[in-house]
């Protein structure tokens, strides 16, 4: 199948869906709202400073919501409503990780948790897809890299992005949520 088809069979399965996007104004954030605006769904876009624009004319219904991603509640009730969660918002800097561990940890860690126990109180399981990094395996001197290799994490930053995968994959095998981890170079 090529790609152009495969791309539209699958912004095809969106129709009709809520889709939640954290980080939205971000790199990644921002190019998957671009890419499903031209699809009848229903997108929250959600950050610190959202845009207020959408990406031109859209089929899809945007809704824009400013959120500190770490208080509990803040993701809870829109999580609860979507269909798929893109949690793209992070903070990325491993300097800024190891100079504030705590701090890191309450923005790449405690997020995606407290969307995890709303998913366990409640009946909505959305399908959560996690932004992790490829850094979780370290330094590697074989590449490409590939799933099959142990975590290795050197910064703080590395430690919390596996903590939040491990959260997510726990969850998912205990049926309390649906998702995965994309582990971005």
């Amino acid at each position: 199948m090529d790609q152009k088809r495969l791309l539209a069979e699958t912004l095809r399965w969106y129709r009709g869906k809520s889709v939640l996007v954290t980080g939205s104004s971000g790199y990644l954030g921002s190019k998957l709202v671009r890419l499903l605006a031209g699809v009848r769904c229903e997108i929250h876009c959600v950050d610190r400073l959202p845009e207020k624009r959408g990406p031109g004319e859209a089929a899809a219904s945007l809704h824009f919501h400013r959120a500190d991603i770490r208080k509990k509640t803040a993701l809870a009730k829109l999580a609860a409503g979507a269909d798929v969660v893109f949690h793209f918002a992070a903070q990325t800097s491993a300097q800024e990780a190891d100079a504030d561990p705590a701090g890191d940890f309450r923005l790449n860690v405690l997020p995606l948790f407290n969307m995890l126990e709303a998913c366990r109180a409640g009946a909505a399981k959305p399908i959560i897809v996690f932004a992790s990094t490829v850094t979780a395996y370290g330094v590697n001197p074989r590449l490409p890299v590939n799933e099959s290799e142990a975590d290795q994490p050197i910064t703080v930053y590395d430690v919390h992005k596996v903590a939040a995968e491990k959260y997510l994959l726990n969850y998912c095998a205990r049926g309390l949520a649906r998702g995965a981890a994309l582990r971005l170079a």
